[in-house]
């Protein structure tokens, strides 16, 4: 599997709020494409700095994160800024979809602010994206006429339409019902598998996934992995 993301002696330390201080000493890991890595451990124990350190909200305090073999540590913010809007795609708990767009307009926009691709062709690749994920049925519906599963995935679709190389899911189920975060996991699945992926994950606890993933523990400051299940097909 091709290597995507690749963290070299990486290391950080942030506080969160009030919330206890987190630190992760040096760590190497390489990160394969079409597979989910979903990070473990007790909540203060490091696993949310990972998160964002891995996805590009955080810059580390010492080692190199490589995206695509290319180094992260040395661009300015801009250029940060730049790399993430073109190579990672989130999901947060919350879907943040515009209200008053519908899911169409929602899930396309990437496509013009990021790409600037013309209607025609936006419109052959949302229609292709809104029918792998099921969100076909819906896609002239605004926010209001949405399910908290039609809405999440459809954050989802918004998150990959510009294909990029790295997806960032934060805290996943936290806001979904336990069937409904059981096949949001199954669609976040195949997007992975179909596109290429690599997908890095916090998953609210208590919450089933149909994952096969691996498995990353983060706690007192260590990353180690734990469980690497066959990647799905």
């Amino acid at each position: 599997m091709p290597i995507l993301l690749r963290a070299q002696q990486l290391r950080g330390k942030r506080q969160f709020g009030d919330q206890p201080e987190e630190w992760i000493n040096p760590f190497d890991y390489a990160f394969e494409s079409r597979r989910i890595y979903r990070l473990n451990g007790p909540d203060c124990g490091g696993k949310h700095l990972v998160w964002r350190l891995l996805t590009l909200l955080e810059r580390p305090s010492a080692g190199e994160l490589f995206v695509r073999e290319a180094a992260t540590s040395r661009l300015t913010a801009a250029e940060l800024a730049d790399l993430r809007n073109r190579e990672v795609g989130y999901v947060f708990p919350t879907p943040y979809l515009l209200p008053g767009f519908t899911v169409v307009e929602n899930v396309a926009m990437p496509l013009f602010k990021v790409l600037q691709v013309d209607p025609a062709e936006a419109k052959e690749i949302t229609e292709e994206l809104l029918g792998l994920t099921g969100l076909s049925e819906v896609e002239n519906e605004t926010l209001d006429g949405l399910t908290a599963l039609q809405q999440q995935v459809a954050a989802l679709a918004r998150a990959v339409i510009h294909r990029p190389s790295l997806l960032g899911i934060e805290s996943l189920g936290k806001h979904l019902a336990p069937g409904d975060a059981l096949l949001f996991s199954e669609t976040c699945q195949r997007l992975v598998n179909h596109f290429g992926l690599t997908a890095v994950a916090t998953v609210w606890p208590g919450t089933e996934t149909a994952w096969s993933s691996v498995i990353l523990e983060v706690a007192n400051g260590t990353v180690e992995e734990v469980i690497r299940a066959h990647p799905s097909k």
